[in-house]
């Protein structure tokens, strides 16, 4: 099931996530690229954590680009970090961030198979952390995988228009 949620925010209609939800979320879209959807959110952190993560918490720290370890591997110096990290009295928030490129090598499901892959290990250095992929593109293997492994992690799809959430079904 997924809830997509009108521009105002205010009008939350439930339906099976199916080609029904693809007028929604298209390549049409989709930001320029994945930096100019990280300064988006960025920009406007408190409108989309308080409409689209969570209403009951307060912001005490939001960060962009937030590094967490550095390590070297074969290719040179790496940095492991997040593309916003949220702090608030009560939890830690961690936000992956996609906006996947629709043309050349790599498609839409490797982007978000390799964002699932980050999340759970950014999931490994902050094991209490919640954690969210959020992404203006889908592959439906995507929600598969996460509810066949029992991922912790939350999936929203989000455009400048309209944001859907999958909830995972442990009934079957």
């Amino acid at each position: 099931m997924v809830a997509v949620i009108d521009k105002d925010v205010k009008q939350i209609r439930r339906q099976v996530f199916s080609t029904e939800i693809k007028e929604f979320f298209n390549r049409d879209n989709v930001f320029r690229d994945e930096k100019h959807m990280t300064d988006y959110i960025y920009d406007n952190i408190d409108l989309f954590f308080n409409d689209i993560i969570c209403s009951n918490e307060k912001i005490i720290e939001a960060r962009k680009e937030y590094p967490i370890k550095k390590y070297i591997n074969q290719s040179g110096k790496r940095n492991i970090r997040f593309d916003l990290y949220i702090k608030t009295k009560e939890n830690e928030y961690i936000i992956e961030l996609k906006n996947p490129r629709t043309k050349g090598s790599t498609g839409v499901y490797s982007q978000l198979r390799n964002s699932i892959v980050q999340c759970m290990t950014y999931k490994m250095y902050k094991p209490d952390a919640k954690i969210f992929l959020v992404s203006t593109l889908w592959d439906d293997i995507v929600f598969e995988l996460i509810n066949y492994y029992g991922l912790d992690i939350n999936f929203i799809l989000f455009n400048k228009e309209y944001t859907a959430y999958m909830s995972i079904d442990n009934t079957n």
